[in-house]
């Protein structure tokens, strides 16, 4: 079962980069319009807003599920777990230490409590909240430290995997790539209207 899991558990860590990639780019794009956006009463309150965030915040939201899924204990031999792959190979001792780093990491930040928070609803102090789970983009701090995780398992599969496999996610997530630029253009639309390089992009 050995190949198996550390397959599945790096075709998870490629549909979590391929998800943040997304994530990364609408964060970008909100930092460069969020100045105009702040000051405009009729985005704030618009469609195309609300969808940007709640698109932003699914992609988000799979990220975290995905590495919750890999880092927290298995409670079945089945469930494919990081835990559950170094009981199958507990004589690879280094691999298993550059893992533990990772999850270290891992737990001192804030993602695990921004997984109760965003996507568990746990949190009596946001749960319910409109502007936690569909007003506010995610914070870029959140984001960034999403990626150094993210990263670090890419780099951590590519030492330690001895026969990668090829990513079987990235025809969908090329897919993904235009649904972000048709979100991105409809916001664009509606904070710029007269800018005459996105009218032809609706």
């Amino acid at each position: 079962m050995t190949k198996k899991t550390q397959y599945r558990i790096e075709q998870l860590i490629f549909i979590a980069d391929d998800f943040l990639k997304l994530t990364e780019e609408l964060d970008l794009f909100y930092a460069s319009t969020r100045d105009k956006v702040v000051k405009n009463l009729q985005v704030l309150n618009s469609d195309e807003l609300k969808t940007f965030v709640i698109q932003q915040k699914l992609y988000f939201s799979e990220v975290l599920l995905i590495l919750r899924t890999i880092f927290e204990s298995a409670k079945k031999p089945k469930e494919i777990s990081y835990e559950n792959l170094f009981k199958e190979i507990s004589e690879d001792t280094q691999y298993f230490k550059s893992y533990a780093n990772i999850f270290r990491e891992y737990k001192s930040s804030s993602l695990k409590d921004f997984v109760d928070q965003l996507i568990a609803h746990k949190d009596t102090n946001y749960a319910g909240d409109p502007s936690t789970h569909y007003l506010n983009p995610i914070e870029t701090e959140h984001i960034q430290n999403c990626r150094k995780i993210v990263s670090s398992l890419i780099k951590l599969n590519n030492k330690y995997n001895s026969s990668p496999a090829g990513n079987n996610w990235i025809g969908l997530y090329e897919h993904s790539v235009s649904l972000v630029e048709i979100i991105k253009n409809r916001l664009t639309l509606l904070i710029n209207p007269q800018d005459p390089t996105t009218t032809h992009k609706q």
